[in-house]
C-alpha cells in the first residue's frame, strides 16, 4: 500500500444461503428426518412450501398442512415450535420493519437473538459447527438434524425446499446461542396463575410467550427482585413495541431482553426463585402451552 502499512483483511459481515434439498415427503402425516451437513456457522433455515400451481403457500395453508418444526444439536432439542407459532414469532419480532405481503409460503427457523445493535453481537448466536478441539475445513463437527412434521389434513403443499443461512467467518464452535422451546402447565384460575417451576438450566431467558389472550397483569419475582410488579399487559404492550416487538394476538408475551443489548437476558444460573404470575381475566386451561426463548452457553458433544 502507498501509506506502506499492511493491509487488513477484514471477513465480509454477509450471509450465505445455500439450497440443501427439498423435504422427502409432503404428503398427509409424514414426519421428515434429516440431516444438515454443514460446516460454516448456521444462522438458521428457511423451508419453503410451494403448491403444485406452483404458488407459494398461505398462512392457512402452511398451519393447515404442517404441524411443527424441532431441531436438534448434538442430540439437544434447540428448537421446538408449531407452524402457527413459527410465524407469529417471525411477525412479533419484525413488523416494526412493515409486514411483508402475502404468501410467502416460508417457515423461518432461527437460533438467532434478532435485536442487537450490530453485526458482531448477532452473529454471536450462530451455531458453530466445529466440534471443540476441531480444525476448521476437517472437522470434526456438531450434528445439526432436523424434524418436519405434515398434518393429517396436508393437501396443498407440493414441494418444499429447505434453505440454509451461514455466515463468512472461520468455523467456529458453539457458544452462547439461543434455543426457542416449548413447555405447558395447567393455568386453571380466574386471576392469579402461578408459576414457578420453570425449567432453569440455561444461561438466561429472553422472553416467555404463554399462549393465552386472557393475561391482564404479570408479576414476575427472580429471587428478591421484582423484574415486574402488578404491571398491566396494555403498559407491557407499550415497552415492547419503543422496543422493537409486534405483540401477537393470542399470545401474553412476557420478554426481558428489551435492552436490545447483548446483556439483556433475565439471568437463570443461580437463582433460587423464579416465580411468574400470569394475572388473567378467563382461565387459560390445561395444558396451556409456554414458549420459551433462553440464552445457552454450551452444548453437549
Amino acid at each position: 500500500m502507498a501509506n506502506g502499512n499492511a493491509e487488513v483483511f477484514v471477513t465480509p459481515t454477509m450471509l450465505s444461503t445455500w439450497r440443501f434439498g427439498n423435504l422427502p415427503s409432503v404428503a398427509a402425516s409424514a414426519v421428515n428426518n434429516f440431516i444438515i451437513p454443514a460446516g460454516d456457522n448456521v444462522h438458521g433455515l428457511l423451508i419453503n412450501f410451494q403448491s403444485a400451481a406452483p404458488a407459494p403457500l398461505t398462512r392457512t395453508q402452511l398451519i393447515t398442512d404442517v404441524a411443527h418444526v424441532r431441531e436438534w444439536l448434538n442430540g439437544e432439542l434447540i428448537f421446538d415450535r408449531t407452524t402457527t407459532e413459527i410465524l407469529d414469532d417471525y411477525k412479533f419480532h419484525f413488523d416494526r420493519f412493515g409486514a411483508l405481503a402475502a404468501p410467502l409460503g416460508q417457515l423461518v427457523i432461527s437460533c438467532m437473538n434478532h435485536h442487537l445493535p450490530v453485526w458482531d453481537q448477532t452473529r454471536g448466536a450462530a451455531l458453530g459447527m466445529l466440534k471443540t478441539g476441531g480444525k476448521p475445513g476437517a472437522g470434526p463437527y456438531n450434528v445439526l438434524s432436523v424434524e418436519v412434521t405434515m398434518t393429517a389434513a396436508a393437501a396443498t403443499a407440493a414441494t418444499a425446499e429447505v434453505h440454509v443461512i451461514t455466515d463468512l467467518y472461520p468455523q467456529e464452535q458453539t457458544g452462547l446461542h439461543i434455543r426457542r422451546l416449548r413447555t405447558t402447565r395447567d393455568l386453571m384460575a380466574i386471576g392469579d396463575n402461578l408459576i414457578d417451576n420453570l425449567p432453569r438450566m440455561a444461561k438466561g431467558l429472553l422472553a416467555l410467550h404463554v399462549v393465552t389472550a386472557a393475561m391482564d397483569r404479570v408479576n414476575v419475582t427472580a429471587d428478591t427482585r421484582e423484574v415486574y410488579r402488578d404491571l398491566p399487559w396494555d403498559s407491557l404492550q407499550i415497552l415492547m413495541n419503543s422496543a422493537g416487538r409486534t405483540p401477537q394476538a393470542g399470545y401474553s408475551h412476557i420478554p426481558f431482553d428489551l435492552g436490545n443489548d447483548l446483556f439483556s437476558y433475565l439471568p437463570y444460573q443461580g437463582l433460587s426463585k423464579f416465580i411468574v404470575n400470569v394475572h388473567t381475566t378467563a382461565a387459560p386451561g390445561a395444558g396451556t402451552v409456554i414458549l420459551l426463548d433462553e440464552v445457552w452457553d454450551h452444548v453437549r458433544e
